[in-house]
């Protein structure tokens, strides 16, 4: 039987719908490269690729909006700490069943050779030289209907049994080899509660009224808001400016001149 009009405009279309899906894979695959590369953590972040309503979320971490992501991981400045930092990144592949989303493993190792800052409020860990080397860690990206960045995971070690920071992934694996104490997650959340009250202080998790609809279960309910927890904003355009880390960054902005690859990023202002 032969095709009706009707029936090869459908087919016309589908075969477009399907060619501009696969486009824009591709393209969302390229920008999850650029994202993953430069998360905040590793490497200064690619701030404009985010969404307004971004939100982090990892194993112990999260979730976090948009500012109170940038500048917690902004206070920590790892890729000053570990000059010689590589991080590489595997080829994204697309959720299965979730089109917006994408998947990759990633790889990061280094040596501890400037003080590691812990914010502005709390004193920076000294030098000690120890390599950095989790196992590999699985990381997923998220779009909007504007190819904008809105839900970034990471952090989840996929094999434990490498590396040596003892399953730990994220910052939580730095401070594992530089032999900062770690707590156990059910100590940590605990621990974590009294700083969710302090200003320019790392935030472990946003508050509820501050995250989008389907993660304010998630959220705490105590604590300074987002507006009132900081005093400056990193990585933005505002006028209020983060201020100078604590004993980390002039240090390691020269370690960084002195002995880092001529090709290696430097931190944003």
């Amino acid at each position: 039987m032969s095709s009706t009009p009707n029936s090869m405009a459908d087919m016309a279309r589908d075969l477009v719908d399907a060619v501009g899906d696969k486009a824009n894979s591709e393209i969302r695959k390229q920008i999850a490269m650029q994202f993953a590369r430069a998360d905040g953590l590793y490497r200064p972040p690619a701030a404009d690729l985010m969404a307004d309503d971004f939100v982090f979320l990892g194993g112990i971490i999260g979730p976090l909006n948009r500012r109170d992501y940038l500048n917690t991981v902004g206070s920590f400045e790892v890729y000053n700490s570990f000059p010689d930092l590589q991080l590489d990144v595997g080829e994204f592949s697309q959720d299965p069943n979730d089109p917006d989303r994408f998947w990759s493993i990633i790889r990061v190792s280094g040596t501890h050779l400037a003080p590691q800052s812990l914010g502005s409020v709390l004193p920076a860990i000294p030098v000690t030289r120890n390599r950095l080397q989790p196992g590999p860690q699985a990381v997923s990206v998220t779009f909007d209907a504007k190819n904008k960045v809105r839900l970034y995971t990471g952090g989840y070690v996929a094999d434990r049994r490498e590396g040596n920071t003892g399953g730990l992934g994220a910052f939580f694996a730095v401070l594992k080899a530089i032999n900062f104490p770690v707590p156990p997650p059910e100590a940590f959340a605990l621990i974590r509660i009294p700083f969710e009250a302090v200003k320019d202080v790392p935030k472990s998790s946003s508050h509820a009224d501050d995250l989008p609809g389907k993660y304010k279960a998630l959220g705490r309910t105590y604590g300074l808001r987002t507006a009132e927890a900081w005093s400056y904003d990193r990585f933005s355009t505002s006028p209020k400016a983060a201020p100078k880390q604590t004993a980390s960054t002039g240090t390691a902005a020269a370690m960084q001149a002195r002995s880092a690859p001529t090709t290696a990023p430097q931190p944003m202002p």
